[in-house]
This record gives structure tokens, sequence and C-alpha cells, in this order.
């Protein structure tokens, strides 16, 4: 049960995360330096939460972090913040729209954390590829992300973005052995799929 809090605190971290980026996107707050510089400053963060129990982060770290990060803290955080900056870049290189951004930001803020609130919570049915995740996690989430994702852009590419990036997610696909964070994948499949479609 201490495991499903976590999740769940982590997951609704990532609900208001999200909402603030898209509000700070949205009415062009935030820039491409000013998210590569934040993801330069939790790089050092995070190596230096590896020596030391930094003020106000530890605690964050104690509260937010799971326990198989701690070689290398806030792992989540510097994940959705090279997403955000990989975004941006390819916003200011115009290869992707501001409304594209927003809608992958809306899948990944509402797709990713729906999956695992109600999967975690009033999940039954096994996913047939993932014994750690339910059904009803995987369809809530796809639910959520697109109509997050339709704020910003046509309801059927909205769908389909969603679909194939909580799809994958639910997944948990594997790079080197090495699990690949769903704050970079899902982001940032969801912004290739809308870019096709559109």
């Amino acid at each position: 049960m201490v495991g499903n809090e976590l999740e769940i605190r982590r997951k609704i971290f990532h609900i208001i995360l999200g909402i603030v980026v898209v509000l700070l996107i949205y009415n062009n707050i935030i820039k491409f330096w000013m998210s590569l510089t934040l993801l330069i400053a939790g790089l050092v963060i995070s190596l230096n939460s590896r020596r030391y129990t930094l003020p106000v982060i530890g605690w964050l770290l104690k509260i937010f972090d799971r326990p198989e990060h701690k070689k290398f803290p806030g792992r989540g955080v510097i994940a959705i913040l090279f997403s955000f900056t990989t975004l941006l870049l390819l916003r200011d290189s115009g290869i992707l729209s501001n409304n594209i951004i927003l809608a992958s930001i809306m899948i990944w803020t509402f797709g990713d954390s729906l999956s695992a609130i109600i999967g975690k919570t009033y999940g039954r049915i096994k996913h047939p590829f993932n014994d750690s995740r339910f059904i009803e996690g995987t369809v809530s989430g796809i639910v959520g992300g697109a109509l997050g994702a339709f704020i910003f852009v046509p309801i059927l590419p909205a769908i389909v973005a969603s679909v194939i990036a909580i799809t994958l997610e639910s997944l948990e696909l594997r790079l080197l052995k090495h699990p690949i964070d769903d704050n970079l994948l899902v982001p940032l499949i969801s912004a290739l799929v809308l870019v096709l479609m559109m």
C-alpha cells in the first residue's frame, strides 16, 4: 500500500506540474533557454544529492522519489525537463507548433497520471502484456490524454497520439535492458505522432 501511496503522490505532483507548464508555454512565459537552465540545474542537484542531503531537495526526494532511483536522484524530474527542453527546441526550430507541444504535454499530464492512479486504485483486469498494469488504468489514461490534447489539436490526432503513447508506456519498454522513462516516452512519442498526422 505504501508503494501505491507513493505513486499516487507522484502522479498528483505530475498533474500539477503538467498544468503549470502548459499555462507557462501557452502564455509564452517559459522559453527554451529557461528550460535548458532548469535541466542543467536539475542535473547538478541530482549529482550532488547522491553524496549530500541538500536542504529542501532532500525532503522532496524523500517524499516523491522512488527508492530504486537512489543512484540517479530525481530521475523523473530530469527526464521530463529533458522532454520539455527538447519540445521547446523543436518549436523554436520550426519543426513543432505550440499546439502540438501543448497537446503532447497534456497527454503526458493526464494520460500517464490517470493510467497509474486509476490502475492502482480501481484496476481489476490485468494488462495482457504487463503483469504490473491494469486495463482500466490504460483505458483511463488514453481517454484522459486524448481529452487533454483535444483542447489544442483536432480530436482524431488527439485520440491516435494518446492511444499510441499510453499503450507504449503501459508496455514499459526497455533500451539496453534499462526501462525507458515514461516522462521521456509519452511526450516525445505524442509529439511525433501529432506531427505525422497534422
